[in-house]
């Protein structure tokens, strides 16, 4: 629900509220305010959900058969000043790679691990690990068998993105959901 409907459902039901005879003053500020934080805080919620420094888009072959293997090429285009963990290093310590997921429909079969291109070794002195990122934009590259045409790609990704500064970080763990038919 966008916020200018949730809102105008709250001023609403505010509204009858205030209406009603049988509610003290003192419980009708009492609802108000919890009702006005619920706005307030709901709002701030749907902005950093909303916002997504990245845009996922993938190439798909146009022509195949059954029994050939296909290359799928995921790309993101990734915000200026912004970074994506990639999915080619270990995940001994605190940030976790990127993680593809495909579901098994019956009509693809991914073939070995997805493969990540141009990606960057990095140190992170912060968490004192040594991490592979991606500026830019992320290519990563799977391998499939073709076992039913047409066929149709389900899955996610799960990654995570970080801009930092001089005085701040920020980092957020986002899940991207698939589905093609192609």
């Amino acid at each position: 629900m966008t916020g200018f409907k949730q809102g105008s459902k709250i001023l609403s039901f505010c509204a009858s509220i205030f209406l009603m005879k049988a509610i003290s003053k003192r419980m009708k500020l009492s609802l108000l305010v919890i009702l006005f934080s619920f706005i307030i805080f709901g709002q701030s919620a749907d902005a950093q959900v909303l916002y997504k420094p990245v845009r996922w888009s993938f190439e798909l072959p146009k022509k195949y058969e059954m029994g050939d293997t296909i290359i799928i090429t995921f790309t993101a285009d990734i915000d200026e000043g912004w970074l994506m963990y990639s999915s080619d290093y270990d995940s001994a310590g605190v940030i976790p790679p990127a993680k593809f997921s495909f579901k098994n429909n019956g009509t693809l079969g991914a073939l070995n691990g997805i493969n990540a291109i141009g990606s960057q070794e990095y140190h992170d002195t912060v968490l004192n690990e040594n991490v592979k990122v991606m500026k830019g934009k992320a290519v990563f590259v799977q391998s499939f068998i073709v076992y039913y045409s047409p066929a149709h790609l389900e899955g996610t990704v799960e990654y995570v993105m970080e801009k930092r500064s001089e005085n701040s970080s920020t980092v957020m763990t986002l899940l991207e959901t698939f589905d093609k038919r192609f």
